[in-house]
């Protein structure tokens, strides 16, 4: 359509012309496209917002639940389609400017490297450089700290945290069904690892 309307305007243009307007048609389509995926990402988190609020309300809401997990389903393949297009960009910027698995790229990682190494630790007065005994030193330190017995309990110190209900509580503590998690491990991005949370 937009090589049609630029011959009927300009009859004697050249294909250098016919391709210098194709670019500003699809920088200007692709500029389009992003900013409605945008918006169409803002209202998609607003509704998810508004319902989860109505759920708060009222559990029993399977109406709610199901449109929950519509327009959760929706966001995250917005999001991965999002995400592997940055890749894709990244991937050709690093191909076009040689900046794969460069020797700068290596050197970069084993600065890194070197900075975030441990070289030596002073505990009690003594400085320990032996790799083993700064990773027992370390584990000790926090198995103390996470092991100790906190010096305050969360409720007795009266903050006021607001609780859920009884049918909440039951909501969450409800067993899975087999199609939800056969849905949700189906979901992920084969190109993606699990974070520490394990999403």
């Amino acid at each position: 359509m937009a090589i049609e309307d630029t011959r009927v305007k300009n009859p004697g243009i050249r294909v250098g012309g016919l391709l210098k307007n194709m670019k500003l048609v699809v920088k200007s389509w692709a500029t389009d496209l992003k900013s409605k995926q945008a918006a169409s990402s803002f209202l998609i988190e607003k509704k998810i917002t508004e319902l989860e609020l109505k759920l708060q309300n009222d559990v029993s809401r399977p109406d709610i639940i199901d449109e929950l997990k519509r327009l959760r389903s929706e966001l995250w393949s917005q999001y991965r389609r999002e995400e592997s297009e940055a890749l894709q960009k990244s991937r050709l910027r690093w191909f076009s400017e040689g900046d794969w698995n460069s020797k700068f790229f290596h050197q970069s990682i084993q600065a890194r490297r070197k900075v975030n190494a441990i070289q030596c630790l002073k505990i009690d007065n003594k400085v320990i450089t032996d790799p083993l005994l700064i990773k027992e030193a370390i584990k000790n330190h926090f198995q103390e700290v996470y092991n100790s017995a906190p010096a305050l309990e969360v409720d007795k110190m009266k903050l006021g945290f607001r609780k859920i209900s009884t049918s909440q509580a039951d909501f969450l503590q409800s067993a899975f069904r087999e199609e939800e998690v056969r849905s949700v491990l189906f979901s992920y991005d084969g190109n993606r690892a699990p974070g520490p949370d394990g999403f």
